[in-house]
């Protein structure tokens, strides 16, 4: 596998990694729903990565919340913090944005 490609791995969850995998998001995301959930961690949020997110899914039409709380090995209290943000928000999906802490905790 070629690292410098964008790949993308489904099971169940769906991930999509690369160069250029941000710009993708709208498509991935289409017909998902109108409110999502961005769950990422704050490296992520730090790096400028977030608000292209955030961005990318408002000119898409799609509202998104940041959950920016996620610590490594995420624990019960952090996920069930990004559930209640979840229902509160009445989103229709989920996003991790980031490493494996934002996955893990974004999949349960």
């Amino acid at each position: 596998m070629n690292w410098q490609e964008v790949f993308t791995f489904q099971a169940p969850a769906t991930i999509t990694f690369g160069p250029g995998a941000i710009a993708r998001l709208p498509g991935l995301v289409a017909g998902f729903g109108e409110r999502a959930v961005v769950v990422s961690d704050p490296g992520v949020a730090k790096a400028g990565i977030l608000p292209r997110l955030l961005t990318l899914l408002n000119n898409a039409g799609i509202s998104a919340e940041p959950f920016t709380d996620v610590e490594p090995n995420p624990s019960v209290e952090t996920v069930t913090a990004a559930v209640d943000r979840f229902r509160r928000t009445r989103a229709s999906f989920v996003i991790g944005a980031g490493g494996s802490h934002s996955a893990r905790a974004s999949r349960r």
